[in-house]
């Protein structure tokens, strides 16, 4: 913590009265003052800090090598810096140790700024990663602050990936910042970094311990926000002896994502599992993550801080690890998650006063304000689903007092002023494996939620604020999504967050974001805890066109399908996921039922048109039967764009959308709520009468067709197409023939109908086969054109009884008979055919002739009292109606 804080420390000390009945508490905080005026002492003689502001509109400075990265740092270390350094390509150091030497013996580290040039300006990974920077070689001089940045103040720092990095330092230090002030840290990711810290006097501290301040991001914020940040692998670790200890002085504080933090926020940031873990999960879904092997968890981020004194007098040491952070001072930790390996392991081999103590917390391992009630910590809607362990060797005099897994705490371990909110926050109880005793999940075991002002249990009057916290017990439950929607966490990704900070400080509040955001989670259903993600949708546009799927994300290994266009295939994806693929597939094989109408080889079916994408859209279905919701995401004028991997192959089946992983939301192939729509097209033909393709346009008959203007979009009104040109010459289709229309019903001939019966024509319209030309294109096609001679379609067949069944075929009786008129030798034949065999009537029927309805001069048809009645009336009346005319059979 800074000086001046420091300062401010004590004086609140001063001035705070002891609460009534407390006299332990009074001891402890007179003591507090004690250590505090030491603290100033030594720290003496600083001048007052400036505020800075972060100017968006400064110089950028784009950088590609170490060697510009290394020139900027020189420039700012020797003034004030507020340029905007834009990085522009990875920084690889992994088989470059010639260059770090250099980097240590002209800079010491590859650090921006200093304590008295604090970096005031903007860095932008764009997403890009620093690899391979390790100080761990006999040229290395540990100091304090030697992350990529030592100081900053009013700085907005983002989008930036680390990997492999092992960073040294003294005192203070984050592989990003070392203290950073009024800054904004946003989308920063730690993969498999180490993170070393240690006192800077440990040898032989007779007065004070300046203490440790160490998180994997950065040793210690003040009046900073931290958001969607992550730590993932690797380890934070102090491993410290002393020689002698005298006064104990400052706590060592080590956080896996901070160190220390005052006044500050920490959102939507999370410590995850190693990257290993995810790749081993692929092909072994029942992983654990919680693999205890040869003294280690090997898939979990680690925080180990290790204190040992040989020998101590007078007070002894706090020793203090979170899950997310050290020490909190006002600090809100607002929808963050930790899934951390966090343990401790202190020592006082000979000792004359107090011991050392180690204190672990799954949230924050000490919280504290400078007057109860005031500037309180709150944890809100954030859990722990990691371990703990701890281990201490104290001792009277020189006999040994050994405890293990003691001072742990689920979510705050000590809590100076048992005043830290905890709201609807949570933590998952695993076998702890100690270096004496071991730890039965919970509630078998001793692990509590909250320890007090010692880091022990609260008494019975008194309690933490806040509501719904605690243990859960039940994994089910624990990965149940119903129970934390319960709890206000936000899986649909449509709740909007503000800042928690009551303050006007632009930073805490927020900062370049201070508008409202969304904090969304998702259910990883093999680490069996909600994690943050978002969720992305894929779908077909052509209903029976094919499918599309979604492969495999880091949360969940399964990849996702549909063939439905109005039900989304919907994949959950992790706030750093780096990679989906998206493929589609076309369905023209033999037995879909999509293709039934299509009878002719020169008939493509369906075919794939390219993927496109939707941003924001939160539904995962839609209403089915309508195109409407497509006609924007797809051509002729979509109104977003298509996506492809090469600008060469636009329609290939398969999409790979790569993020940099950052979750950043600026450039990225993929994001939250995400649509990407598969355009699908269908073929549809038109044929002549002898069933050769015939140009639409023209009506024209070619034996080597153009068929590619014969795609359509789902719903698409089919065109209407003039008779073929060649039907009456070389089709055999008579003078006095009507052309009616189309029909995909195949005639055996030759496909087309050159003089089909009304019962032919009534069939084709019942069974939906039969067009003239502005429907709804549904599917691929062949059509065929439809004749009638005008005579023959003059005549209708009515089979009496009909209007009893639900068939609306007015020639059919169900189960009795079918009555059809049929074109022989140039005249018609009435038939009547019976269901059972042989063309039988069936049992209690019998023909008894042939009636010919009467129509007046119009040609409408007349009952038997001479009214009018309509083609679509006589379909549902009693056939006795129509019994008005001349006798033309009696066989």
């Amino acid at each position: 913590m800074s000086d001046l804080l420091k300062t401010a420390h004590f004086l609140s000390c001063t001035a705070q009265a002891p609460r009534v009945g407390s006299a332990r508490r009074l001891r402890a905080a007179l003591f507090a003052c004690a250590v505090a005026v030491l603290a100033v002492l030594a720290f003496s003689g600083v001048s007052p800090e400036k505020a800075y502001a972060y100017d968006a509109n400064a110089q950028t400075v784009h950088v590609s090598t170490v060697d510009e990265l290394i020139e900027q740092i020189k420039i700012s270390r020797q003034q004030r810096y507020n340029h905007n350094v834009v990085l522009t390509a990875d920084i690889d150091l992994t088989n470059d140790e010639g260059k770090i030497d250099q980097i240590i013996r002209e800079l010491g580290s590859l650090t921006f700024g200093s304590k008295d040039y604090p970096f005031t300006g903007g860095f932008d990974g764009q997403g890009h990663y620093i690899i391979g920077l390790n100080y761990k070689r006999d040229l290395w001089v540990p100091a304090a602050n030697t992350g990529l940045f030592s100081f900053t103040d009013g700085a907005y720092l983002h989008d930036i990936n680390f990997r492999d990095c092992y960073i040294g330092a003294d005192y203070r230090c984050g592989v990003l910042v070392g203290q950073a002030t009024a800054t904004r840290i946003e989308s920063v990711r730690m993969v498999n970094c180490t993170l070393s810290v240690t006192p800077a006097n440990n040898a032989v501290s007779l007065i004070t311990n300046a203490g440790v301040m160490g998180g994997m991001i950065a040793g210690e914020m003040q009046r900073s926000s931290m958001y969607n940040c992550t730590v993932q692998g690797g380890r934070v670790v102090n491993n410290s002896v002393v020689a002698v200890s005298g006064l104990g002085g400052e706590g060592l504080y080590l956080g896996a994502m901070v160190g220390s933090a005052e006044n500050s926020v920490i959102e939507y940031s999370r410590v995850l599992p190693t990257e290993q873990y995810y790749a081993e999960r692929v092909n072994n879904p029942n992983l654990n993550p919680y693999e205890y092997s040869t003294g280690k968890y090997p898939y979990l981020t680690e925080v180990y801080n290790r204190y040992e004194v040989a020998v101590g007098a007078v007070a002894g040491q706090g020793v203090y690890v979170g899950g997310v952070l050290g020490y909190a001072n006002d600090v809100d930790v607002v929808d963050c998650f930790s899934t951390a390996w966090a343990h401790t392991w202190v020592a006082n081999y000979v000792g004359v006063g107090s011991g050392n103590i180690g204190y672990v917390g799954g949230i924050i391992a000490h919280a504290k304000s400078a007057t109860e009630g005031a500037n309180a910590s709150q944890i809100i809607r954030s859990h722990f689903a990691g371990n703990m362990e701890s281990y201490q060797w104290n001792s009277l005099a020189i006999i040994p007092i050994i405890q293990s897994n003691v001072y742990l705490a689920g979510l705050v371990e000590r809590d100076w002023e048992e005043d830290t909110g905890l709201y609807n926050s949570y933590f998952k109880r695993n076998l702890i494996n100690g270096m004496e005793d071991k730890i039965e999940p919970y509630p078998e075991g001793y692990v509590r939620t909250c320890g007090d002002w010692l880091g022990l249990d609260y008494s019975g009057s008194q309690s933490v604020s806040g509501y719904a916290y605690g243990p859960i017990v039940d994994d089910e439950q624990y990965k149940s999504r119903s129970f934390w929607e319960g709890e206000g966490y936000d899986f649909a990704g449509n709740i909007e967050r503000r800042p928690t900070q009551n303050t006007d400080d632009p930073i805490v509040s927020g900062g370049l974001q201070s508008e409202t955001h969304i904090n969304k989670w998702v259910i990883d259903e093999k680490l069996g805890i909600p994690v943050h993600g978002s969720s992305v949708k894929a779908t077909l546009d052509f209903p029976g066109a094919g499918s599309v799927k979604i492969g495999s994300s880091s949360i969940d290994r399964t990849t996702q399908v549909t063939s439905d266009p109005y039900n989304f295939a919907v994949q959950g994806v992790s706030a750093t996921e780096a990679e989906l693929t998206f493929t589609a597939a076309v369905d023209n094989e033999v037995g879909n039922p999509a293709l039934s109408e299509v009878s002719h080889e020169k008939n493509g079916g369906f075919r794939f048109q390219g993927w496109y994408r939707a941003p924001g859209v939160t539904a995962n279905h839609i209403q089915q039967g309508s195109h409407k919701f497509f006609d924007p995401l797809v051509p002729p004028e979509p109104n977003v764009g298509q996506v492809y991997n090469d600008a060469t192959d636009r329609l290939n089946l398969v999409y790979k959308a790569e993020n940099t992983g950052t979750g950043d939301g600026r450039v990225t192939d993929f994001a939250d709520n995400d649509l990407f729509v598969a355009y699908y097209q269908a073929q549809v033909l038109f044929h002549d009468v002898n069933g050769q393709v015939i140009n639409k346009a023209d009506s024209t008959t070619d034996l080597t067709p153009d068929v590619g203007d014969d795609w359509y979009n789902h719903q698409d009104k089919l065109p209407k197409v003039a008779e073929p040109v060649a039907d009456r010459t070389v089709g055999n289709v008579a003078s006095n023939a009507k052309f009616l229309g189309w029909t995909t019903r195949m005639n055996a001939a030759n496909g087309g109908w050159p003089n089909a019966t009304s019962t032919e024509i009534d069939s084709m319209k019942a069974d939906g086969v039969f067009y003239e030309g502005g429907e709804l294109i549904e599917r691929p096609m062949d059509l065929y054109p439809v004749y009638a001679d005008l005579v023959g379609q003059n005549v209708t067949v009515i089979f009496e009884g009909h209007e009893l069944d639900r068939d609306p075929l007015t020639n059919v009786r169900e189960k009795v008979g079918t009555a059809a008129i049929s074109l022989v030798e140039g005249g018609y034949e009435l038939s009547v055919t019976g269901s059972e065999t042989d063309d039988k009537l069936p049992d209690g029927y019998r023909f008894l002739g042939w009636y010919e309805v009467a129509r007046n001069e119009n040609g409408e048809m007349l009952d038997t009292s001479g009214k009018e009645i309509s083609q679509d009336a006589a379909k549902t009346l009693d056939s006795s109606l129509f019994k008005t005319g001349f006798r033309l059979s009696a066989d």
